[in-house]
């Protein structure tokens, strides 16, 4: 009989810990609601924190290879689905391979381009004046000797030789884009004049700064034309640019000009009308070499409204000789009617 007990008393227990386990093991798979358990430590993202991230990778306390483990080789992700290009500190850091590399795709011109060139924004980490903040690989006048380092004229566009196209702000050379155009021709060709070479202020801003108004201060990659009062005549003509058709109109440099006889005081025997006009021509910015510069394009031989003549030296001989040849370039195309 108490055999018989001992065998029903260790049934039910056998079945109480099947039962218990049962319990146990559904219990388990319930959903839970985890603890959190942050992973950095606050003050990590806090620029002025001791303990911010960037301080760590900076004195090699914790390498930025070890944040791949959670964010992935590249950074994007990883296993920890959280991206370190998600902030506004790091857009374009760390950098990839060949960000420093002018010949490679992910050379950090194309990144100067993406933020509209407006370069200041990389002094965070490089330093006001971009020598690396106490850290030499991060100087970047390493590579930028010019004066200004970085934020040279010649850093976007231009060259050692001058600091307008080409190379225009995506890299062209040829006359025919808009960036390019007729820039090199107006700085050096004196063929014409010399009265106006190297001026850019008679077609835009000329900076002295980066972020001198008008410069980089919008979205657009074009400059703003803001035509000179050398350009306007003295404000006599409203020359106007358009970006679509690449053309310059009523400019003075190119025959807008009109001369009032009533003016002309002792000059007015040059007058066959009552005004002398040039010929207001339209220029195409990017189609140099077509001859749009031609003596005769810009005025008439003799200009409309001026007495006949077979030749300009007679009364402008200090200016062209009698093939039509410019003698002396600072009297051409200067603001003023150079007689005798």
């Amino acid at each position: 009989m108490s055999h018989q007990i001992i065998i029903i008393k260790s049934h039910i227990l056998k079945i109480a810990l099947l039962l218990i386990s049962t319990i146990l093991f559904f219990a388990c798979l319930d959903e839970r609601n985890s603890v959190e358990v942050p992973t950095h430590p606050d003050g990590w993202l806090d620029k002025s924190s001791d303990i911010f991230h960037g301080k760590f990778v900076e004195e090699s306390i914790a390498s930025s290879e070890n944040c791949k483990t959670c964010h992935g080789q590249d950074y994007t992700g990883g296993n920890s689905e959280v991206s370190c290009f998600n902030s506004s500190c790091h857009n374009s850091y760390p950098h990839p391979a060949g960000f420093a590399d002018s010949t490679s795709a992910e050379s950090h011109t194309s990144f100067i381009k993406e933020i509209k060139w407006d370069i200041t924004q990389c002094k965070s980490c490089h330093g006001i004046d971009y020598a690396g903040a106490g850290n030499q690989d991060k100087n970047c006048l390493t590579c930028h000797t010019q004066v200004d380092g970085p934020e040279a004229c010649n850093t976007c566009h231009g060259s050692v030789d001058n600091p307008a196209p080409p190379r225009d702000l995506s890299d062209n050379f040829s006359t025919e884009f808009v960036g390019v155009g007729a820039h090199q021709v107006h700085l050096s060709d004196t063929t014409l004049t010399t009265a106006y070479i190297k001026d850019c202020y008679l077609c835009h801003n000329e900076p002295s700064i980066l972020n001198y108004p008008g410069h980089i201060d919008d979205s657009s990659p074009n400059a703003d034309i803001n035509f000179g009062l050398f350009a306007s005549d003295s404000g006599n003509v409203n020359p106007t640019w358009n970006h679509e058709s690449a053309t310059c109109s009523n400019v003075y440099c190119h025959g807008a000009f009109t001369l009032l006889k009533d003016s002309a005081g002792v000059n007015a025997w040059g007058y066959a009308d009552s005004i002398i006009t040039g010929n207001y021509t339209q220029m195409v910015w990017n189609s140099v070499g077509t001859g749009q510069t031609e003596c005769g394009t810009c005025h008439d031989l003799p200009p409309k409204g001026h007495t006949a003549q077979v030749t300009c030296n007679g009364c402008h001989g200090r200016v062209v000789d009698a093939e039509f040849n410019i003698i002396d370039k600072t009297l051409h195309i200067n603001g003023r009617i150079d007689l005798f």
